[in-house]
């Protein structure tokens, strides 16, 4: 997750700074202001985009850019990669919550 981010910030950084301004949006994930269990290194990258995306934002300043670096952190979607975690038991709607 970090990595194509980094890689992301980086070229557009380039691409941007000429211009002197820009937007960056990273995605992040509500799993990296609060943890999951069972899942702590796609919860640490998540919550290492947050922090990365500040700094980024921090550095464009620093160097005069009017580049923003903001991210977003959607809550969990219902995808197929959930259905081992939720189970198709009783108590699959509690653990949905």
């Amino acid at each position: 997750n970090l990595d194509g981010t980094f890689l992301g910030c980086r070229y557009a950084i380039g691409a941007m700074k000429g211009a002197g301004t820009g937007s960056i949006i990273n995605i992040s994930s509500r799993s990296g202001l609060v943890g999951i269990p069972g899942a702590a290194a796609y919860a640490s990258s998540k919550a290492a985009i947050r922090n990365h995306s500040k700094t980024v934002a921090l550095y464009c300043a620093q160097q005069g850019w009017k580049i923003r670096c903001n991210s977003i952190h959607p809550a969990a979607i219902l995808t197929p990669i959930w259905e081992p975690m939720l189970g198709t038991g009783s108590d699959r709607d509690a653990k949905m919550q």
